[in-house]
């Protein structure tokens, strides 16, 4: 069986064949040169979260410095950072120009609300739930009795402590 075709370089080729009942295709894996060091590993989201401090009385107004210190960037996803964190209070208002955002509860609760051109949806998530904040979409957490998050954040991240971002900046 003859390789596909493959892209010149700086493409590495890689081919698999696929086994096992009813397996015909063969795969091929073309990694950029600059991607094929990254380094794989696994991250223990419950360990990290057990080492960072709550973040007790968050508000609209907590500086970034201290919101940044209660949350870890664990991983890189394209142009996404994975972070984790705790806080009990509210977030300031939040927005992702440049693409859309997971949130997982990780433990805990909180209530995200999210702004729509038009109106606004207000979800209840517990521990094991998960959303996806749609690009663009201004967004923001409470959680009176505490909450642990982990999140795959598009770079950069606009904040504002308007009333309505929408309307008011």
């Amino acid at each position: 069986m003859e390789p596909l075709p493959y892209p010149d370089p700086p493409f590495r080729r890689r081919v698999f064949f696929a086994r096992g009942p009813g397996a015909s295709h063969r795969y091929n894996c073309f990694l950029l040169g600059k991607g094929v060091d990254r380094m794989i590993k696994a991250v223990d989201v419950k360990a990290v979260l057990d080492a960072l401090p709550v973040l007790d009385g968050r508000s609209p107004e907590t500086t970034e410095a201290e919101a940044a210190a209660a949350f870890a960037m664990l991983a890189e996803l394209g142009e996404r950072k994975i972070f984790a964190g705790s806080f009990v209070g509210e977030s300031p208002w939040e927005r992702h120009a440049r693409g859309d955002e997971l949130v997982q509860v990780v433990a805990g609760a909180t209530t995200l609300t999210i702004l729509t051109e038009t109106d606004s949806q207000v979800l209840e998530m517990s521990a094991g739930m998960l959303t996806v904040v749609p690009q663009g979409c201004w967004h923001k957490f409470n959680a009176p009795d505490g909450v642990s998050l982990m999140t795959a954040t598009p770079q950069p991240t606009d904040h504002s402590t308007a009333e309505d971002p929408r309307r008011d900046g």
